[in-house]
């Protein structure tokens, strides 16, 4: 739309049904305008027109143009900055800059793989300071980006600011004060005195992070990669995994830790669910088991007793991974640590509802309800997390998936929130 009388009164430019996310005019050729545009067939394209708007054309300066484009913001000099999806495997997005009106672009340096989907409105996202458009800012999930030579070079500023996208939590078994905090967007965050002050170790999607129980300098942690460290963080290698994908969960074998297990979902029509083994630390790893990703559970459950028994989701498997059974009907949330007999699950319907908490006391061949929760916002998953207390069994902790924790300190009987 454009109007001439400061708002008043609009008239329509172009009849395309389109959703134009950005729009950006050209101050020296007010003719030429850019735009990010979500067409009628959903999908995200770069737009330019050079007739004020009356006609649009795919832009055509790209090898591919029909990599997405979802984001596009433009500064006092019209330098153009936009979000660009990768190329296969990997589907993410990258930050490129054109000096010179889309004829060449370049990557603005430290953001490859920093965004993601749901970052479309670009311009509430970057800032440039108006007298000297080479300083400017990115802000994405990932923090606070910021450069002094127009994108070149780029050194995040987090200092103080709030993460709030930490996926999973491990503490150190033999000294409680080192703690791992897995961010999915801020990536793996370290903190050495009981959670006061946390220090940034890798700025990659880490959704999972685990401890070798006997040795817990070696770390494990991913999530579209596999890292490794065997000195608490301070420095890590990327380990052979065949991810392709985001990984959901690790296991570490108790008593023989050169044996590790992940998990990995794969989604789309037949979505499923991939675990694999390693018996030398993460060095190869094999294939497992495959099964239908509703069936199963987020996590890898090991028998602290019996580590070569394994659970996930219905399944169980008696000797390491090597074969499975479909065995219950419900889906297995842990062990007791003191009693192999002992099972708690949920419920283990192809939904993924999850609003009982149960336990079995015979391994399995029947359970109880000891709770049910039903009032998450979430169609699935209202029970989102089980936890059982290693050095007093009694104490038991599920978390939801709005606000609430609940606990318990007489093995199920009664329950209190949190």
């Amino acid at each position: 739309m454009e109007s001439y009388d400061n708002g008043t009164t609009w008239q329509e430019l172009s009849a395309n049904i389109w959703d134009f996310k950005n729009i950006a005019i050209n101050p020296e050729n007010p003719q030429n305008l850019w735009a990010a545009v979500l067409t009628g067939y959903q999908e995200y394209w770069l737009m330019n027109s050079n007739d004020s708007g009356q006609n649009w054309n795919l832009y055509e300066g790209f090898e591919d143009p029909y990599k997405w484009v979802t984001g596009l913001y433009t500064d006092k000099d019209f330098n153009i900055y936009i979000k660009r999806q990768t190329a296969e495997p990997d589907f993410s997005f990258d930050i490129l800059k054109s000096t010179d009106n889309g004829n060449s672009w370049f990557g603005v340096d430290k953001l490859t793989n920093k965004t993601y989907f749901g970052w479309d409105n670009f311009k509430n996202s970057c800032q440039t300071e108006s007298s000297n458009p080479e300083n400017l800012y990115f802000g994405n999930n990932y923090g606070v980006f910021h450069s002094e030579d127009g994108g070149y070079t780029t050194q995040v500023q987090n200092t103080n600011l709030m993460n709030s996208y930490i996926l999973d939590l491990e503490v150190d078994q033999k000294n409680n004060d080192i703690i791992y905090a897995a961010s999915y967007f801020q990536g793996l965050w370290k903190s050495t005195d009981a959670g006061q002050n946390w220090e940034n170790i890798i700025r990659e999607n880490i959704k999972v992070v685990r401890c070798n129980p006997k040795y817990p300098d070696t770390l494990y942690f991913g999530g579209r990669d596999l890292w490794r460290s065997f000195d608490g963080g301070e420095t890590y290698q990327k380990i052979a995994a065949p991810l392709h994908s985001t990984l959901v969960d690790i296991a570490i074998n108790p008593k023989e830790t050169n044996v590790l297990y992940y998990k990995k979902d794969v989604w789309g029509p037949n979505p499923k669910s991939y675990i694999y083994k390693s018996i030398d630390y993460g060095d190869t790893w094999n294939l497992i088991f495959t099964f239908y990703i509703p069936y199963g559970y987020r996590e890898i459950v090991i028998d602290p007793i019996y580590p070569d028994t394994l659970y996930i989701g219905r399944y169980r498997s008696l000797n390491g991974g090597n074969t499975w059974e479909e065995t219950f009907n419900k889906k297995i949330l842990a062990v007791h640590p003191l009693n192999s007999n002992i099972l708690y699950a949920t419920e283990g319907s192809s939904q993924n509802v999850h609003t009982t908490l149960e336990v079995s006391y015979d391994w399995g061949n029947s359970f109880e309800v000891l709770a049910e929760y039903h009032n998450g916002p979430f169609p699935g998953n209202n029970i989102y997390c089980f936890r059982i207390d290693s050095e007093n069994p009694d104490y038991l902790f599920y978390s939801t998936r709005n606000t609430n924790i609940y606990y318990s300190t007489d093995a199920g009987e009664n329950w209190q929130q949190l």
